[in-house]
């Protein structure tokens, strides 16, 4: 609660008063000290307050400018970061690229390598186990397709050269007895020429007799019976060896049936093999137009096939003697010398 002025103070302002009164050129300069005092601590305070403010202000700017360029460094690091890793990323992508590229063209040819052992599997010798090399080096491409290939690629390749595992099985129970047919084919071929080598022989020994005029009815009767002896066991020998001829392209022509019958299942992997392969190299490619030309060049095999037969490379036995024969014809009568 204010206190109230007091008499001698009321009297003292009002002296104080009239003395302004009586010196208005004083009481002008005091009024305008007074004046100026309050304009000068009024600007003193705007100053300050506006320095105040500034400061604040200079100061959320130097916090906002930190923040920022704490901001923009993380930003940049996690820029980098991200560069880095996709630069590691691309790098191992065209790493496995180029190391499947790699794979696959070496993978393929051992898939053509494949096919053609199974075409000429019934003129192999299964028990040399050197032959089997196109099979073993389709199973060393699908493992390495296993490695650096995709699961639908990896797991496609692995079937085929299971596949083609089971086609050789299954070719090896048709051709079992071909073995034991070529050897009986080149035991017969032999002793075939050697029947023929006789027959030479025999009638070199009697044109030679028949020249010199020195041969005996016991010579002639000894050649006559050799040379009958042999033109039997020719006959003999060649038709046993065309009757295991004639069994070996008989199995033979079996086994290219089924065969054919079995490339024309797998053909469908092999496209899709190719297509998986085709796809992670980044080339266009259409499954479809693949099959399409799988079953007709299937098909113009098939003709032919049919047509011509397969083309076996067994030789035909030599022509029999006969009555007709060159060699019958050849055959002097014997006449002993006188």
């Amino acid at each position: 609660m204010q206190t109230p002025l007091t008499f001698s103070q009321i009297t003292s302002m009002a002296s104080a008063f009239d003395w302004l009164a009586q010196n208005p050129a004083l009481a002008a300069g005091l009024i305008a000290g007074v004046v100026a005092l309050s304009v000068g601590l009024l600007t003193f305070t705007g100053v300050l307050l506006s320095n105040s403010h500034a400061m604040k202000r200079q100061v959320r700017q130097l916090q906002h400018d930190a923040m920022q360029s704490l901001r923009n460094r993380e930003h940049a690091s996690r820029q980098a970061d991200l560069n880095r890793e996709h630069a590691a990323d691309q790098a191992r992508i065209e790493r496995l690229t180029t190391l499947r590229r790699e794979v696959y063209l070496t993978a393929v040819p051992e898939l053509v390598k494949a096919q053609g052992f199974l075409a000429r599997l019934s003129k192999v010798d299964i028990t040399d186990l050197a032959q089997l090399s196109p099979l073993e080096g389709l199973a060393i491409a699908a493992s390495k397709i296993s490695v650096v290939g995709s699961q639908p690629t990896a797991l496609k390749a692995r079937r085929l050269s299971s596949r083609y595992g089971e086609t050789f099985l299954k070719g090896v129970g048709l051709l079992k007895s071909v073995p034991s047919l070529n050897a009986n084919i080149r035991l017969y071929q032999n002793l075939y020429d050697q029947s023929q080598s006789e027959i030479n022989r025999i009638l070199s020994s009697i044109t030679q007799l028949n020249e010199t005029n020195t041969c005996t009815p016991e010579i002639a009767e000894g050649l006559n019976r050799s040379f009958g002896i042999q033109i039997e066991n020719s006959k003999k020998h060649s038709t046993a060896l065309t009757q295991a001829i004639q069994e070996n392209n008989k199995i033979g022509l079996n086994y290219s049936k089924e065969l054919l019958n079995e490339l024309s299942q797998t053909s469908h992997e092999v496209d899709e093999l190719l297509c998986l392969i085709r796809g992670e190299l980044g080339l266009p490619t259409d499954l479809a137009e693949f099959r399409t030309q799988s079953a007709e060049a299937q098909d113009r095999i098939r003709t032919v096939l049919i047509g011509l037969g397969v083309g076996f490379e067994a030789v035909a036995p030599k022509p029999l003697p006969s009555a007709s024969d060159p060699v019958e014809a050849q055959r002097p009568d014997l006449q002993p010398s006188l």
